[in-house]
């Protein structure tokens, strides 16, 4: 039970504490490998800390370290807070959630074969390539 401004109490609802920091998500995010949700920092420093990916809940070892914004979780927040106006949370500097994620920058494209020049077609062979340029040069 935490206090308000003007010293009522108030109950965080319990599935919308982070199970690391057993506190209020302000950036809540799902791990895509597992779909337990976390607060973004919380479970990020947990994989710096044990130096590999795996679930803080249940100790299994990820193949990623990807997680993505839990909309779903991030509404009932804003929902809680917006019900409880004069409520702040502990260790927040305002009542605003963090900013979401972006969504993920395209994959580099792949490297091309040394032989291949910007305006050739990686997939012709390199004989046919030779072909096509001698034609071109006749």
């Amino acid at each position: 039970m935490l206090e308000v401004a003007g010293g009522t109490a108030m109950d965080e609802p319990e599935h919308l504490l982070c199970p690391i920091l057993q506190a209020l998500y302000r950036d809540p995010v799902f791990v895509i490998d597992s779909g337990n949700t976390y607060e973004r920092d919380a479970v990020l420093e947990y994989w710096e800390r044990v130096g590999e990916a795996r679930d803080p809940l249940t100790n299994v070892r990820l193949a990623s370290r990807e997680v993505r914004t839990n909309w779903g979780v991030r509404r009932e927040v804003q929902g809680f807070l917006d019900r409880n106006p004069a409520y702040l949370p502990f260790g927040w500097d305002s009542r605003a959630l963090l900013p979401p994620d972006r969504p993920p920058p395209p994959p580099p494209e792949p490297d091309r074969p040394p032989d291949v020049a910007e305006d050739d077609d990686p997939l012709l062979p390199a004989a046919a390539r030779a072909h096509v340029a001698a034609v071109a040069q006749a």
